[in-house]
C-alpha cells in the first residue's frame, strides 16, 4: 500500500512523499496531490497565487526573453519504491512482464508544478499472464487536465504508462522536465518492462528503476539503469542479457507463470 507523509516547512509550504510506491504511475498521483495541496484554484490563475508553479515560472522566463525552460528532477527522491527480497515475490504481487515498442507519447501538467507523458506501448509478447494490480489508480482519479485523452479509447493489444518529465508549451515558453532517475523513452524502441497495470490497461513501470529495459537488437537486454540492486543482478543472471533466456528462465523457475 502507497502511505502519504505530508511534511509542513518552515516557510507554511506543504509537501508530499510517497512510501511504499508500487509504480511510476502511483507516484504520478502523489505529485497531482502535492500540486493539489500547494493551490486549489483553476490552472488560468495559479500564477498570481503561486509563483512557483509553471505557469509563474514559464511568464517569468518570457518576461526575461527566454524562449525555454528546463527543470531538472529525480523521481527516485519523491517515492520509496517496495523492495522485493527478488523477482519470484514481486512477480507474485500483480506485476506484468511485456515486451512493447513506443508508438507515440505526449505530455500533460500533472498538478501545477510538474510535467508528466503518457507513453503509449503497442504489447509485442507477454513474458507474463496479462495480471491487473488493483493498487494502480484509475483515470478517473486524475483531474481531467492529467488524462491521455489524446489516447483514448485505448485500442486492445496497447497499454499506456506514465513517465515523470516530459515537455510542454507554456505561454508561448517551451518548459522541458527531466528526470535524472528514470531516462525519458525513445519513440520507435522495444523495451522490456516489468509493470503495475490496471484493468484499463494503464499502468507504470514498477520495481523502481530495475523495471525497464531497452532491446538491443533482436534479443540483447540492457539495462536502461545499472542499479546494483538484489533484483538487477537476479536478472542479469536468468537472462545472461538474453530476451529469450529470460523467457524460458521465467517459464521453468517456478515464477508462478
Amino acid at each position: 500500500m502507497t502511505v502519504i507523509t505530508e511534511h509542513v516547512r518552515a516557510d507554511g509550504v506543504r509537501l508530499l512523499t510517497a512510501s511504499g510506491v508500487r509504480s511510476l504511475l502511483s507516484l504520478a498521483l502523489v505529485v497531482l496531490l502535492q500540486g493539489a495541496c500547494a493551490q486549489q484554484v483553476p490552472l488560468s490563475d495559479r500564477t498570481a497565487a503561486n509563483p512557483e508553479s509553471l505557469t509563474g515560472k514559464a511568464q517569468r522566463a518570457k518576461q526575461q526573453g527566454k524562449k525555454a525552460l528546463i527543470i531538472e528532477g529525480d523521481s527516485a527522491l519523491t517515492g520509496n519504491f517496495i523492495e522485493y527480497r527478488d523477482l519470484r515475490e514481486a512477480m507474485a504481487n500483480h506485476i506484468r512482464a511485456v515486451v512493447v515498442r513506443l508508438e507515440d507519447q505526449y505530455s500533460v501538467l500533472h498538478g501545477d508544478r510538474n510535467v508528466g507523458t503518457w507513453c503509449k506501448f503497442r504489447v509485442l509478447s507477454a513474458l507474463s499472464p496479462p495480471v491487473v494490480d488493483p493498487s494502480v489508480p484509475l483515470l478517473a482519479t486524475y483531474p481531467e487536465e492529467s488524462r491521455p485523452m489524446r489516447f483514448l479509447p485505448l485500442p486492445s493489444g496497447y497499454v499506456l504508462v506514465s513517465q515523470p518529465g516530459g515537455t510542454l508549451s507554456i505561454d508561448g515558453v517551451e518548459v522541458v522536465e527531466t528526470d535524472r532517475a528514470f531516462p525519458a523513452f525513445r519513440p520507435g524502441e522495444t523495451y522490456l518492462l516489468f509493470l503495475a497495470v490496471s484493468a484499463e490497461n494503464v499502468g507504470g513501470v514498477a520495481l523502481g528503476l530495475d523495471g525497464a529495459y531497452l532491446v538491443s537488437g533482436p534479443d540483447a537486454l540492457v539495462p536502461r539503469r545499472k542499479t546494483g540492486s538484489r533484483i538487477q543482478k537476479e536478472i542479469q543472471a536468468l537472462s545472461g542479457g538474453s530476451l529469450s533466456q529470460l523467457r524460458g528462465a521465467l517459464r521453468t523457475g517456478g515464477y508462478g507463470l
